[in-house]
């Protein structure tokens, strides 16, 4: 699987600065963020940015 991540970095934008091992965590985190800057509105990211972090608060 550390390999696919690897393979990501080279193609997805905003992984590319990113300086070492690129876990799984952060793969899903950049790509959620990157989903709330270009997809929504700025009334809505705040509010979808808290509701994934509480979902994700309670994996």
């Amino acid at each position: 699987m550390e390999s696919k991540l690897n393979v990501l970095q080279d193609y997805v934008e905003e992984l590319q600065s990113v300086q070492g091992r690129i876990t799984f965590e952060k793969l899903i985190d950049t790509l959620s963020e990157a989903y709330i800057t270009q997809k929504l509105g700025v009334a809505k990211e705040e509010h979808l940015r808290e509701e994934i972090k509480d979902a994700f608060d309670k994996l």
